[in-house]
């Protein structure tokens, strides 16, 4: 195996890995679809024999400690053959999708997908530099782009390696790869790329773009739809004054807020049901016939076509922004003009409905007058019997009001989130930090996504990863509610004196983890800090990751 010229179809790599088809030569090595014969599962297999094979070794070695959902995972890295100095391989997982060259050869991206797209791989790539690694040899080949709205950058730190490519320092390596990702960003607006330099000399098979005294012509020239700050920054950026974003994390800033990456696009979902034209709630309706049976015992008058709020709803309306409460934001609908070809039948409904709701009202006026009036046909008699015995001719002592009976102690307010955080001890310290508040923005379909791995036991890397739920003050905590993705895992709900692992313990734990996960403590605790933290990963696809969705403290 030392001569990677005989290396072919059927060919097992380290004694493992089994060689199936080849997708790219490179004049130094290539890149194989290839089967892990020990897991049993496919993975992609890069061969490498040339002058930098040493500093590719040590780029695969780095990448494979820094986690993120969308960096491509290095599974393994080593020589060819024990006694090759020369060959060497990198096993990093397969990922699904097309390249963004292939999707874009297709036609521009819409300019909110391409914000999206370029802002997710700027935002994995800033999470790269945190620990040390760029990527050096950014364009549109490097993106994959998957059905299920993923963004995957591929090749980072091990594609420069392999083809010697160095920048002075970190500062340097940042600014590299801020104007490659800007160069990616034309691309996919365009379908042409705008770069001729070295590192951009495999871009897909796209066309170049043209030029105007030897800098692109601005995307919104070409393409009318392209919006005036993708334009502005695209013309900063790879103009000739060294300007724009000067690292990845930058420009994730300028592009933000993005949506998710639908590529492709998916169908938006399903609107809310809006009632059936002409039909009153009928739970509103029975409130409307109670309240007026407490009122007095007379009817209500008919609701109109735009009944009032209810108290509970219109303090909803006021509490969140418009379209929070579908109930509240629907419109109410009209009735319907009576078909004439089907008076009768309208008449009938309208008579059914006065039996009804007399016998509803007279139900509620006869249960409202006996909790009114002791001295009724059945209670008559028990009320004389018990009722203490006054001197003739003075009055009977008023009974105490429902008012001044002593009410019961209210409820407290549950604890107030004031902020949260990762909690990685045995990794790089941080577990996708930017997303840890969607686990406690009220939102459904947002989630704290930490970093995936091959086992539920986090790859045997790590006994565990969490997430810090910071109280704005200390509280009585009875125990808190999760929404997980997935299926499987394990988590214990913690206490600790600071925002860490250090010194906390448990005081619940659930297995499985995954669906609604209710953690209860056997009796209250008072704390200001909570640790969720899971031992085991829940399973997500084919994949071990923690998509926490919602965490409710009560």
């Amino acid at each position: 195996m030392a001569d990677l010229d005989d290396v072919g179809h059927g060919s097992v790599v380290a004694g493992r890995y089994r060689l199936e088809d080849r997708v790219r030569v490179t004049p130094h090595g290539s890149t194989w679809r290839a089967v892990d014969t020990t897991l049993e599962r496919p993975v992609l297999l890069l061969l490498h024999a040339g002058p930098h094979h040493e500093d590719v070794l040590d780029a695969a070695r780095r990448a494979s400690v820094v986690e993120d959902a969308r960096l491509q995972r290095v599974l393994d890295a080593g020589s060819v053959a024990p006694a090759d100095d020369d060959g060497v391989y990198v096993v990093t997982e397969l990922t699904g999708g097309r390249t963004l060259a292939e999707r874009v050869h297709e036609g521009p991206l819409p300019a909110a997908q391409a914000r999206a797209v370029v802002g997710e791989a700027a935002a994995a790539l800033e999470r790269a530099g945190r620990g040390g690694l760029h990527h050096l040899r950014l364009t549109p080949d490097s993106l994959l782009l998957s059905r299920d709205s993923a963004v995957t950058v591929t090749g980072t730190a091990v594609e420069a390696a392999a083809h010697g490519t160095e920048t002075e320092d970190s500062a340097a390596a940042d600014r590299a790869d801020a104007v490659a990702l800007v160069a990616v960003l034309y691309a996919a607006l365009t379908g042409l790329w705008p770069r001729d330099d070295p590192g951009g000399a495999d871009a897909g098979g796209l066309p170049e773009a043209p030029r105007v005294e030897g800098l692109p012509v601005p995307p919104a020239d070409l393409v009318a739809a392209v919006p005036n700050d993708l334009d502005t920054l695209c013309s900063v950026t790879l103009g000739g004054h060294d300007d724009g974003p000067r690292s990845p994390a930058e420009l994730a800033r300028e592009l933000a807020p993005w949506g998710r990456s639908t590529i492709p696009e998916e169908p938006a979902h399903d609107a809310l049901p809006m009632r059936p034209p002409g039909r009153f709630p009928v739970s509103l309706a029975v409130a409307s016939l109670a309240g007026a049976s407490l009122a007095g015992g007379a009817p209500a008058a008919a609701p109109t076509a735009e009944p009032a709020a209810a108290p509970h709803l219109a303090a909803h309306r006021a509490a969140g922004p418009p379209g929070d409460d579908p109930v509240a934001s629907a419109e109410w609908d009209p009735p319907e003009a009576p078909d004439r070809g089907h008076r009768g039948g309208s008449r009938q409904t309208l008579v059914v409905f006065a039996v009804i709701t007399a016998l509803v009202l007279a139900g509620l006026w006869f249960a409202v007058d006996a909790l009114r009036s002791p001295g009724t046909a059945q209670g008559g008699d028990r009320a004389a019997s018990t009722a203490p015995a006054t001197e003739p001719g003075t009055a009977a002592e008023p009974s105490a009001s429902p008012e001044a009976t002593p009410s019961a102690t209210p409820t407290p307010p549950p604890p107030v989130i004031s902020g949260v955080r990762t909690l990685d001890p045995e990794g790089d310290g941080v577990e996708n930090d930017e997303t840890a508040a969607q686990a406690v923005d009220d939102d459904p379909e947002s989630a704290w996504q930490s970093s995936t791995y091959t086992t539920a036991e986090f790859g045997n890397l790590k006994d565990g990863v969490g997430l810090v739920v910071v109280l704005r003050d200390r509280a009585q905590v009875s125990g808190a509610t999760l929404d997980v993705a997935g299926s499987g895992g394990r988590v214990e709900l913690r206490v600790a004196p600071g925002a860490g692992l250090e010194e906390s313990r448990v005081v619940a734990a659930a297995e499985p983890a995954s669906g609604t996960v209710d953690l209860t403590p056997d009796e209250p605790v008072e704390t200001q800090n909570l640790v969720l933290w899971f031992t085991d990963l829940p399973q997500v696809g084919g994949s071990y990751r923690i998509e926490l969705q919602q965490v409710q403290v009560r």
